[in-house]
């Protein structure tokens, strides 16, 4: 979980002005949609080669990665353009340059998405896949280093179609690392430009809590239930001028 609980930015003060408090509402959602689509992501990569092709499940499985692949991209240029716009906040902080430096690759993925029609004529020239291909690698035993990696061409792999696969370098950390996602020739590491906006994230919350640890907040994430009891039928009670 990106945000705890207990963190200011789901509690926010009272006395913050309407439009800051949207911003801070925008900026955490987009974060966090971002985190937990990435999370979502490494637990259905793994089982994707696990699958038997032609299935149900293996077709699930390759739109659910690309679902929360696109919803990294699409939440992350969302947060971009809600910083680049925040009141307030120095843009020359150099947490915030990082992010932005690291995520610059994001704006050019979603034009190219965002105006797909254009863009069919060069990917049908080049062998790519409209919607772009995953890549990723994997451990195959820790103890000896041997790893594997893994691609997913979405969409129709036909003659003279083409996929890139990771090459080797330093040795994963983690079971599944550098997860990318390709379009065109672009390669967007999607861990590495969810991961780079953990500090401006903890930036917000120390900066709230240092200015309004003591004031009362807002509620958030409130669910609202209305309950619709079906009215029953019965027989009709005769009218006063009706004949007996």
């Amino acid at each position: 979980m990106l945000i705890g609980l207990d963190s200011p930015l789901r509690k926010l003060a009272v006395r913050l002005d309407r439009r800051q408090t949207l911003f801070f509402d925008g900026v955490r959602y987009a974060a966090e949609m971002s985190h937990l689509a990435l999370a979502r992501l490494l637990d259905t990569l793994p089982a994707i080669p696990a699958a038997e092709g032609g299935t149900p499940e293996y077709a699930d499985l390759i739109t659910a990665s690309m679902i929360d692949a696109w919803t990294v991209v699409d939440s992350t240029h969302r947060l971009r353009q809600l910083l680049m716009q925040f009141p307030k906040v120095k843009q020359n902080l150099p947490f915030l340059q990082v992010f932005y430096r690291t995520t610059a690759g994001v704006e050019r993925f979603r034009n190219v998405i965002q105006h797909l029609r254009k863009e069919i004529a060069g990917l049908a020239q080049s062998g790519l896949p409209v919607w772009g291909s995953l890549t990723w690698r994997a451990q195959i035993d820790p103890a000896t280093g041997e790893e594997a990696s893994f691609g997913v061409c979405a969409g129709t792999f036909y003659a003279g179609a083409k996929i890139y696969l990771p090459q080797g370098g330093d040795r994963l950390a983690e079971p599944i690392g550098r997860v990318c996602l390709n379009i065109g020739h672009m390669t967007l590491d999607l861990g590495e430009i969810t991961r780079s906006a953990e500090p401006v994230i903890r930036y917000f919350e120390r900066d709230l809590a240092k200015q309004f640890s003591e004031d009362p907040h807002n509620d958030a994430d409130v669910l609202v239930s209305l309950i619709v009891k079906p009215v029953r039928s019965g027989p009709r009670a005769p009218r006063e001028d009706s004949p007996p």
